[in-house]
Protein backbone atom coordinates (compact mmCIF):
# COMPACT_ATOMS: atom_id res chain seq x y z
CA UNK A 1 0.00 0.00 0.00
CA UNK A 2 1.40 3.38 -0.98
CA UNK A 3 1.17 6.29 1.42
CA UNK A 4 1.20 9.77 -0.03
CA UNK A 5 3.44 12.56 1.17
CA UNK A 6 0.35 14.46 2.30
CA UNK A 7 -0.69 11.60 4.57
CA UNK A 8 2.79 11.37 6.06
CA UNK A 9 2.85 15.13 6.61
CA UNK A 10 -0.54 15.04 8.33
CA UNK A 11 0.52 12.24 10.66
CA UNK A 12 3.77 14.01 11.50
CA UNK A 13 1.98 17.32 12.12
CA UNK A 14 -0.56 15.67 14.43
CA UNK A 15 2.15 13.73 16.26
CA UNK A 16 4.21 16.90 16.78
CA UNK A 17 1.18 18.77 18.15
CA UNK A 18 0.47 15.94 20.57
CA UNK A 19 4.09 15.86 21.71
CA UNK A 20 4.08 19.64 22.26
CA UNK A 21 0.92 19.33 24.36
CA UNK A 22 2.52 16.54 26.40
CA UNK A 23 5.67 18.61 26.92
CA UNK A 24 3.62 21.57 28.12
CA UNK A 25 1.52 19.42 30.43
CA UNK A 26 4.66 17.85 31.90
CA UNK A 27 5.16 21.08 33.80
CA UNK A 28 1.69 20.70 35.32
CA UNK A 29 2.48 17.26 36.71
CA UNK A 30 3.04 13.69 35.61
CA UNK A 31 0.58 11.97 33.32
CA UNK A 32 -1.42 9.15 34.80
CA UNK A 33 -1.03 5.83 32.95
CA UNK A 34 -0.67 7.29 29.50
CA UNK A 35 -0.32 4.61 26.83
CA UNK A 36 2.97 4.43 24.96
CA UNK A 37 2.95 5.55 21.34
CA UNK A 38 4.07 2.89 18.91
CA UNK A 39 4.41 3.75 15.25
CA UNK A 40 6.22 2.16 12.36
CA UNK A 41 7.66 4.32 9.60
CA UNK A 42 9.29 3.00 6.43
CA UNK A 43 12.85 3.96 5.58
CA UNK A 44 11.57 6.31 2.87
CA UNK A 45 9.10 7.91 5.27
CA UNK A 46 11.80 8.21 7.92
CA UNK A 47 14.04 10.00 5.42
CA UNK A 48 11.24 12.41 4.56
CA UNK A 49 10.56 12.97 8.24
CA UNK A 50 14.17 13.77 9.08
CA UNK A 51 14.51 16.08 6.08
CA UNK A 52 11.37 17.95 7.10
CA UNK A 53 12.52 18.25 10.72
CA UNK A 54 15.92 19.54 9.60
CA UNK A 55 14.27 22.19 7.45
CA UNK A 56 11.91 23.25 10.24
CA UNK A 57 14.71 23.49 12.79
CA UNK A 58 16.90 25.49 10.41
CA UNK A 59 14.00 27.84 9.72
CA UNK A 60 13.35 28.34 13.44
CA UNK A 61 17.02 29.07 14.06
CA UNK A 62 17.09 31.61 11.23
CA UNK A 63 14.09 33.46 12.70
CA UNK A 64 15.59 33.59 16.19
CA UNK A 65 18.69 35.45 14.99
Amino acid sequence: MAVSGYQIATVIKTYMKNMEMRARSAYDGPEIDSPADLITISEEGRGLLFDRIKKQMAEKLRHKR
